[in-house]
């Protein structure tokens, strides 16, 4: 059995409501916010490679890369952006 984070539990919850994104599945990881834990932070594939191809920087999602390089934002708005 797969193990699901609390986020994406909601997102799947929220989706009964409100329909997901055509550009969803671009969102490579999505996880709480550290800084606010209302909120949702997010990382996009073009991101990751950008990151990946100037910086060699592979992202993990450790605390700090989620600070430095994921954008924060509320659950509803990553559904319906």
């Amino acid at each position: 059995m797969k193990k699901e984070n609390t986020i994406q539990k909601a997102i799947n919850y929220l989706t009964i409501y409100l329909d997901k994104n055509d550009n969803f599945n671009d969102f490579k990881y999505i996880s709480k916010c550290i800084n606010n834990p209302l909120q949702t932070a997010y990382i996009k594939q073009e991101k990751i490679n950008s990151l990946l191809e100037y910086t060699d920087t592979k992202i993990k999602g450790t605390t700090e890369q989620r600070k430095k390089y994921f954008t924060s934002t509320s659950i509803s708005i990553v559904l319906v952006m």
